[in-house]
């Protein structure tokens, strides 16, 4: 087995103030040629620049971060196969508190990674395997007032950001210091982990390879 950590080193930034400015720049000449043939004026026309580019990053917010997860996922892959000079069959990823996860084979070896700290492991570290997708938690009111709809909904969001991030799949290993390896997967993460409660089962099988 070995360990270690990439700490902070690949840090994921939920930034799209950029998307704004590309999307303001974008917008601008369309709106001015708009703006001054009504009769605007220069204050107007960046006013309306701002209004539209904003509308358009409010609706395309959650496409423009699922398309930066992919790219950063794409970097942290690249990384590790070159760090350790392999290259990964199987391998998903994840990102909790804007830092890496990751769990990967390369036939070789099962690499498993949480924000940052990682793991290599043989298949004589392995002890057993198993994962596990907690229910989302919706408090349902009857009666009472707006508030406390509100604060009960507040509640529900705590309850079930803990429940994403204690969902995934665990390995077992025969460590004293951590003895559990975990990739988390969140709430949606079910078909992520039966496929690799089929790998692990195949390699157990004798039908996927691994060093011992």
């Amino acid at each position: 087995m070995t360990k270690g950590s990439i700490g902070s080193a690949y840090k994921f930034d939920k930034n799209i103030i950029q998307y704004f400015f590309k999307i303001f720049i974008i917008t601008f000449i369309p709106i001015c040629i708009l703006n001054f043939s009504l009769n605007g004026n220069i204050y107007s026309l960046f006013i309306y620049t701002a209004i539209i580019s904003w509308f358009v990053v409010i609706f395309k917010k959650k496409k423009m971060i699922d398309k930066r997860i992919t790219v950063f996922n794409e970097k942290i892959s690249k990384f590790l196969q070159e760090k350790f000079k392999t290259k990964f069959i199987y391998e998903n990823y994840f990102i909790l508190n804007n830092l890496p996860c990751c769990l990967a084979y390369d036939g070789k070896k099962i690499f498993v990674m949480n924000q940052g700290n990682y793991a290599i492991l043989g298949w004589n570290d392995i002890r057993k395997w198993s994962y596990e997708i907690q229910g989302s938690v919706v408090t349902d009111i009857i009666g009472g007032n707006l508030g406390h709809r509100v604060q009960a909904n507040l509640q529900d969001a705590q309850k079930n950001r803990n429940l994403h991030v204690n969902s995934g799949f665990t390995i077992q290993v025969s460590d004293v210091e951590n003895p559990n390896w975990f990739f988390p997967t969140g709430l949606s993460g079910k078909n992520t982990c039966d496929k690799w409660m089929e790998i692990f089962n195949q390699i157990n099988d004798g039908k996927l390879s691994i060093e011992k």
